[in-house]
This record gives C-alpha cells, structure tokens and sequence, in this order.
C-alpha cells in the first residue's frame, strides 16, 4: 500500500508541476497580448507614439511621454516575467527564445 501510495503522490506531483507549468505560459502568452499587441490595435496613436519615442523621446509631448514610459515599464515586466518562469524551469528554452 505504501508504494502505491508513492507512485500515486508521484503521478500527482508531475501532473501538478505540468498544469502549473502550462497556467505559467498561458499567462505570459496573456500577459503578451494584453500588453502589447490589445493597445497597439485598439489605440492606434500607440505604434506611433511607441516608434517615436525609441528613435526621439526629446520629441514627445509631456503626456506621450508618460505614456511612452509606461509602455517601456509595461515590456519590461513582461520581460521579467519570461526571465523568472525560465530560471524556475517552468518555460523550455525554446519557449523562451521565442
């Protein structure tokens, strides 16, 4: 009874770690299209103003430059968000580098 019992918590644990692992990049892909791609077809000042501003952010207004900022916050938490799910071992390399 004890080592079904193992190999049962066993099975548990890998099904656990793969469901958790699939919510994690199901997030990050979320997070991704929330973040990016929603604003950048929604608001189409947003690809304009984002282009802008990587090439002169001296020639944004005070409130592009704001939401500038807030877009370049926005892809970095993204960002960290990919690096801490790959240092967990919860995104394959592959994922990763895409």
């Amino acid at each position: 009874a004890t080592v079904a019992t193992l190999i049962y918590l066993a099975l548990q644990v890998r099904a656990n770690t793969r469901a958790s692992q699939a919510a994690s990049i199901q997030d990050m892909l979320d997070g991704a299209r929330d973040r990016i791609i929603i604003p950048n077809v929604v608001h189409q000042d947003v690809p304009n103003i984002f282009a802008r501003g990587l090439s002169s952010p001296d020639n944004l207004d005070p409130t592009e430059k704001i939401r500038f900022h807030m877009m370049l916050q926005e892809n970095v938490l993204q960002l960290q968000n990919v690096l801490n799910l790959r240092n967990q071992k919860m995104l394959s390399e592959d994922d990763y580098r895409a």
